[in-house]
């Protein structure tokens, strides 16, 4: 069974390598501030903000234009995959609207899933908002995730500075350690946290980004090849990732089955006129031998059945021998995207909160994995990351009202694997 983990998109791609963030320079932008994450009196990370103008005012950090960097060394002996998503999800969702939460659910899950086992001490987590406005997410020098916008960099960075920071402190120092020894005392143990070329090499495998596209010169060189060159290499990258802020796609379409047509009958010979006379037979030459004559058919009797039905044989070994022109290939990358896309809405459909979570005022994000057969039936749906019991049922309950779905347009296996989180949040 092909599984799709989406957020990556989610949704399983092809391991691809992918390149490295070394080259950018993010990390030579200076420095605004930088603080020590932690939670529970357990350390986590030494963090740092870099901006192009330093500023100690927090609503223009968030606005200003142009690259910026969110970077983390983990401090941490090991920071395991679920909780690294925990407290990240929790971050996230106490520091964001709705709207814009529900807009970029998918970006979120993806940064929130992409560790594979767990982070360990001197692991270099980068989180960077280049010059053309997308989010660019690298683990020890390599592209875990690349996103068409800045909506995940903003819904990161107001973890730190939004208006429910990890600490009054943390924020601060964030916006206001421009200058000064304790930052130097800060980016003298940033510095001497690294990782090890083995766990370089080990993180990079976790990375199943396609490369980016190819400069405007070698892209050029690549259209001057033939088009089935192009179309080969073009279904072999991966789509990146989606964001669920785009307008509507295109539903998934179902195959239509045109109705079959009866056959025209073939044209059958005139039957000749009773008066006309019959040609003169022509006198047979003592050379040949004799011919014996057939004799004319009766005017009033059509031609044998057999001929009209050799006549359609015919035809089709005809078309047997011209090949059909083949079908163009089919984006399955982009179309199980789309259809995720599509699955979501229909969920968020039959969503109910419930009314003693909304009493307790309690909010949460809940992570599914709902497998759906070729058919669009359910076949199973369980709970992946869990928020609080109620939150639970009702997610869970929405994903069941919603089935069936609609079919999944050529999909190679009999059912895929689909992730489905549901935010719970009380409006403010």
């Amino acid at each position: 069974m092909k599984r799709l983990h989406y957020a990556l998109l989610s949704l399983a791609l092809a391991l691809a390598a992918t390149p490295s963030v070394a080259d950018i320079a993010y990390e030579q932008l200076p420095i605004n501030g930088g603080a020590v994450f932690e939670q529970l009196r357990l350390e986590y990370y030494v963090g740092l903000i870099h901006v192009e103008m330093p500023t100690r005012d927090v609503g223009q950090l968030l606005a200003m234009p142009g690259p910026k960097r969110m970077s983390m060394r983990i401090t941490a002996e090991r920071w395991p995959a679920m909780r690294f998503a925990q407290q990240w999800n929790q971050l996230i969702l106490i520091n964001n609207d709705s709207k814009t939460l529900n807009a970029n659910l998918m970006d979120m899950l993806a940064f929130t899933s992409f560790i594979k086992d767990e982070l360990v001490r001197g692991d270099e987590l980068a989180v960077d908002l280049d010059e053309e406005g997308r989010t660019i997410v690298s683990l020890n020098g390599t592209q875990m995730i690349r996103t068409r916008n800045s909506a995940l960099f903003e819904l990161l960075l107001n973890t730190w500075i939004g208006p429910r920071p990890p600490s009054s402190d943390f924020k601060r120092n964030m916006a206001a350690m421009a200058s000064g020894d304790p930052l130097s005392e800060l980016l003298a143990r940033y510095e001497s946290l690294r990782p090890t070329a083995e766990r370089v090499a080990a993180t990079a495998s976790w990375s199943t980004l396609a490369p980016e596209p190819a400069p405007a010169a070698e892209q050029l060189a690549q259209e001057s090849q033939p088009e089935e060159i192009r179309v080969t290499a073009a279904a072999a990258i991966p789509a990146a990732l989606a964001t669920v802020e785009e307008a509507t796609p295109a539903p998934v379409s179902t195959p239509s089955v045109a109705p079959e047509s009866s056959a025209a009958p073939a044209a059958m010979p005139a039957p000749a006129p009773a008066s006309a006379a019959p040609a003169p037979a022509q006198p047979a030459s003592s050379d040949q031998p004799l011919r014996e004559e057939t004799p004319p058919a009766d005017p009033a009797t059509p031609a044998p059945v057999e001929r009209a039905e050799s006549q359609l044989l015919a035809f089709a070994g005809d078309i047997a021998d011209v090949a059909p022109p083949a079908a163009p290939p089919i984006d399955l990358q982009a179309a199980l995207e789309n259809y995720n896309r599509g699955l979501h809405r229909t969920v968020y459909q039959h969503v109910e909160y419930p009314r003693r979570a909304v009493s307790r005022g309690i909010e949460g994000l809940v992570v599914m994995r709902a497998v759906i057969s070729r058919d669009g039936d359910l076949l199973s749906v369980e709970t992946l990351q869990s928020a609080e019991p109620l939150l639970d049922r009702a997610a869970l309950n929405a994903v069941r009202e919603a089935a069936p779905f609609a079919p999944i347009d050529g999909l190679p296996d009999d059912s895929q694997d689909f992730l489905i989180p549901v935010i719970f949040k009380l409006t403010q």
